[in-house]
């Protein structure tokens, strides 16, 4: 006689294992959405018909004022998904009614990039900006912000300029607490290679800290010995940095940037510049070159545009 509701709540709490921000991203799921269409049914009684209904249900509800993004939709139905497939395991029901949905197209708009004028004007910008080597390192390694925020002194050699990124700070979500250090979003490390000036950035960065480090005395807090900090040794909260950003961002006209932006334009410009897609794959910390080139189609596009243009020359001088 369990029902839906009832089994989704008995089902998020023995998840032991779940990362608390994956935990608040599942609750808010079947809070908002699955309950309120699906709770009140029988777990035995669940059919796929029920499943396709809550899809279309979510994709055109009138009653909402905004129309819920296709990537939300996902999420919500993975979350019924993945609950399903475990009662399944369990042997509570035969088969798993929420596989093989007709789900609404995820369409994904190119990346965002900053071209180089708005680099210049944007550099110029946060020239005075408390958070300056903050935006500076993201821009010019591509780590994501939670990597920037999580990096640690440990994982910097300042002597050949390898850096190991095997760890994320975790973004603060619901009432967590703690921001505590986590694996990074693919759960794999990897090591960059970064030239002088961005070592002069850190070598700035340090000396900065320890600054802070002498004035706050006793109360410095910098237990994970991060790079990026608050002037007490606490974690930088993602928020304020990607405020500072998009202020930043609103400066040099183009308010619709966020902080990943600086990501999306390191790696396109390294695309731009010659750097074979694999090299720029592994530095991006993207699972294969096609996640990349999927991505940055447009940049790769370019590239092969210029060899085309190469080609070209070549053959008329050969033949002129």
């Amino acid at each position: 006689k369990q029902t839906v509701g009832a089994y989704l709540d008995e089902w998020l709490g023995g998840r032991v294992s779940l990362e608390p921000g994956t935990r608040v991203t599942y609750e808010r799921s079947i809070r908002l959405y699955i309950k309120p269409a699906l709770g009140k049914i029988r777990l035995q009684d669940l059919r796929y018909s029920h499943c396709q209904s809550f899809v279309q249900q979510l994709a055109s509800d009138p009653n909402r004022k905004k129309p819920l993004s296709a990537k939300t939709i996902h999420n919500a139905v993975g979350v019924l998904t993945k609950a399903l497939s475990d009662a399944v395991r369990r042997e509570l029901i035969s088969n798993n009614p929420a596989e093989n949905l007709d789900m609404p197209r995820v369409e994904k708009a190119p990346p965002k990039v900053m071209e180089t004028s708005e680099q210049a004007a944007f550099l110029e910008i946060i020239r005075s900006s408390p958070y300056k080597n903050i935006f500076l390192f993201a821009l010019y390694t591509g780590a994501r912000e939670s990597e920037v925020l999580g990096l640690q002194w440990k994982n910097v050699n300042m002597k050949t300029g390898e850096i190991r990124i095997d760890k994320q700070l975790a973004r603060k979500k619901g009432e967590e607490v703690e921001r505590a250090l986590k694996s990074t979003k693919t759960h794999k490390s990897r090591t960059i290679i970064v030239p002088q000036h961005v070592l002069n950035l850190l070598k700035a960065q340090s000396v900065r800290q320890k600054e802070w480090r002498l004035r706050a005395g006793e109360l410095w807090a910098n237990n994970d010995n991060l790079v990026f900090t608050r002037e007490d040794g606490t974690p930088m909260p993602h928020n304020t940095i990607s405020k500072a950003f998009k202020q930043a961002a609103k400066k040099i006209g183009r308010p619709e940037l966020c902080f990943h932006d600086l990501r999306h334009t390191f790696i396109t410009d390294e695309i731009r510049s010659g750097t074979d897609v694999k090299t720029v794959a592994e530095m991006a910390g993207h699972s294969n070159a096609s996640t990349t080139l999927n991505i940055y189609a447009a940049a790769t596009n370019e590239m092969k545009q210029a060899a085309a243009d190469r080609r070209q020359a070549a053959y008329e001088k050969a033949n002129a």
